[in-house]
This record gives structure tokens, sequence and C-alpha cells, in this order.
């Protein structure tokens, strides 16, 4: 069982490396003797021990490292060999270009609720839920509300996409399409004004009334229409 985790570990992420047996990540977190990196090719944030890091006093949470990874006790993976990069980390995010237009599905306040849901139709004309946390509104805006017309951009998180890749590609997984709930979010939400309301366009008027039609079937639990 832990040669075939070590396996699927290290390979996930040779894509995005220049040599399989390094990384770059980014710090992600730090205490006095320990701390995280993020790295494209790992699904978790991997853990790396001060012992195992040259310069672990200078490191601050953002720093892009160059790391290897080694097997520990209980098949948990580890950083080693931690050293500053001379080149950036990978992005793990990555943002749409397009502004869509969506159709609110939660009443959603900054400090009371953690997170909402949205409708939009995607460019291939199909109907999407997707989740937008409260810290994704735009500048200036505190809450949106239930059937409140919004601008909004996709980000895809880049390591959550590859792992549900990766799940896919696995022996004994299933072929069905992962949601994807699972590796996207809707950010720098903010409302319509009037006056871009009244310059959308035929085909976008017609999308929000197939979304406005879906309001009522949607289960915000789910995160998708219901039956």
């Amino acid at each position: 069982m832990s040669k075939n985790q070590k396996s699927y570990v290290v390979t996930f992420g040779m894509a995005d490396q220049e040599a399989a047996s390094r990384y770059l990540g980014t710090v992600s977190a730090k205490r006095k003797t320990f701390g995280f990196i993020r790295a494209v090719g790992f699904p978790l944030d991997v853990f790396f021990h001060s012992g195992s890091c040259t310069d672990f006093g200078g490191l601050a949470v953002g720093d892009a490292v160059e790391f290897a990874v080694e097997q520990q006790p209980g098949s948990k993976t580890a950083a080693v060999a931690v050293c500053r990069a001379n080149s950036a980390a990978p992005d793990l995010q990555s943002l749409e270009p397009t502004q869509y237009v969506g159709l609110v599905a939660t009443d959603t306040a900054a400090g009371k609720q953690g997170s909402g849901y949205l409708r939009y139709m995607d460019q291939q004309g199909s109907v999407q839920h997707i989740t937008f946390p409260v810290q994704q509104l735009a500048a200036g805006v505190t809450s949106v509300a239930r059937g409140q017309l919004v601008y909004f951009h996709v980000m895809t998180d880049r390591r959550q996409l590859r792992l549900q890749q990766a799940k896919q590609a696995g022996p004994g997984s299933s072929t069905a399409t992962s949601s994807k709930h699972a590796f996207t979010r809707a950010t720098q939400l903010r409302p319509l004004t009037s006056a871009e309301e009244a310059r959308l366009t035929p085909l976008q008027r017609m999308q929000l009334q197939v979304l406005e039609a879906l309001a009522d079937t949607f289960t915000p639990q789910a995160g998708q229409a219901g039956t």
C-alpha cells in the first residue's frame, strides 16, 4: 500500500517539474520548527522540518522554494532538502478572462456566511453552479442577495484539478466526469448596475430566463438543481 502511495505522489506532478526528483512550491505556513509547502504536484500542502531546510529562519510565507520528497513512517510525505528557488513557483490558480453574468442562489454577506452559490451558463450553454467565498466579493461589495444579477470571473485551482484528473486516470476509477465544484470558484463578484442590465445582449437575457426558471429547484446543500 505504501509503495503505491509513494508512486502516486511522486509521479503526480512530474509534468510541471524540470526534474522528477525536485519540485517547485511556495511556503504556505511556517511555525517555529516546521512549515508547509504548497505545490502543483501535490493534493495537500507538504510538511517540512527546519532540519531539512537551509536558511529556515530566513524563509517567510509566500517564498518560492525547491525541494525533494521522501516517504516517512505512516505513509506520510515530507519535503526534504528544502532551499530557496531561483525562479518563481508555478501559479496554483488561473483566472478565466471571460466575465460571466450569473444569478445569486443564496443570500451571502461578509462576516455572516463563509460562502455562497450562484448559477450561470458557461460558454457551451450548460447551466453551472459555482461557489464563491465572501472574500471573493469585489472591493466595496459587502453582500449579495438571492436572485441578484452579478458579474464575476471563474478561478480554477490547478492543484485540485490535477488531483481530480489523477483519480479519474487511476485503476478502478469511475469514468464519470468529476464535479467542477472541486476545483473552481467564482471571484470578483459585483452586482450589475441598472445601466449594465439594460445593455445585456438578447442571448444573455435568454440565458437569465433559464436560470430564473431553475431558481426554485436549487438545493444549496447539494450545489445543484434538483429533479
